[in-house]
């Protein structure tokens, strides 16, 4: 699976998670598979409330999933109609290494429209 990761720095299978998915600086693609990863800039990291455009920089890096602590509802929504889903992360201190061995273990819950952030920062 290659999954995207909002990150603070890029510190490769040591990048704290991000509390914010659109608000993220960087975002880091994990495949599982090959346990590869490349990092994207966030260029709508300062975008207004409502108004995040989640496909813009991940639509052609062929994702799978987003592991993140939180994201808006129309974030979740656009991914989902994209066919990606979209997991929650339970605590800031995890690392990309921390969510990936979650998600092999088939420990991660996904986050739904329903339950996901109803303001910017809902952690």
């Amino acid at each position: 699976m290659r999954m995207a990761i909002p990150v603070t720095e890029n510190e490769n299978l040591k990048s704290k998670i991000f509390a914010h998915f659109g608000s993220a600086p960087l975002f880091l693609i994990y495949d599982t598979d090959t346990r590869l990863s490349e990092v994207v800039q966030n260029s709508d990291s300062g975008h207004e409330h409502g108004t995040c455009q989640p496909m813009g920089q991940l639509q052609d890096k062929k994702i799978d999933g987003v592991v993140c602590a939180g994201m808006g509802m129309r974030a979740v929504q656009k991914f989902n109609e994209a066919g990606i889903k979209v997991y929650k992360v339970d605590s800031l201190d995890r690392t990309v290494k921390d969510v990936s061995e979650l998600w092999l273990a088939g420990q991660l819950a996904e986050m739904t429209v329903e339950n996901a952030c109803r303001q910017r920062h809902c952690h």
